[in-house]
């Protein structure tokens, strides 16, 4: 049987360096507060966040995962409502906008593969300020990306195969 959870650390690693680059450049070089999601979009949606500074990304780069979680399942516009016989779905987007900006916030920086991008394209045409980070398994049909997470590894991967 596979081990899902050394999988998933294994597929989402890179996340803890982008988040930890994101906190530290908007602390010391523009002087902004970072407030950070619990599993995405999911916790803008269920008002899940906590504030993060310098110490809170201090040496989180060995750790597998993210240290706030994720979720490929809480598109803003598609968000699941478990019912009795599965799931029933809902677009909760305005309810997201609202949830953003009574935190006073400024932009949002997604990070994630193609689902999280085409929320954060979603997101920004209902006005919402996105910095978008694409995973490197989309990285091929954005227009104009040079790199982006875990490029190095998957080209190496790819040539030395």
């Amino acid at each position: 049987m596979k081990n899902w959870r050394a999988d998933r650390r294994r597929r989402l690693s890179g996340l803890n360096a982008v988040l930890r680059a994101v906190v530290k450049t908007a602390i010391n070089d523009f002087g902004m507060s970072v407030t950070g999601f619990k599993d995405g979009y999911e916790g803008v949606i269920l008002n899940s966040y906590r504030n993060l500074d310098r110490d809170s990304v201090s040496g989180i780069l060995s750790l597998g995962g993210t240290i706030l979680g994720t979720s490929n399942q809480a598109d803003p516009f598609r968000f699941p409502i478990p019912q009795d016989n599965g799931h029933t779905y809902l677009d909760r987007s305005r309810e997201f906008i609202a949830n953003f900006e009574r935190l006073g916030l400024d932009a949002l920086v997604a990070i994630g593969g193609d689902g999280t991008m085409a929320a954060a394209a979603g997101l920004s045409k209902l006005g919402l300020n996105i910095v978008g980070v694409p995973r490197r398994s989309i990285m091929i049909y954005l227009v104009q990306t040079r790199h982006s997470v875990r490029f190095r590894r998957c080209h190496s991967y790819r040539r030395y195969r």
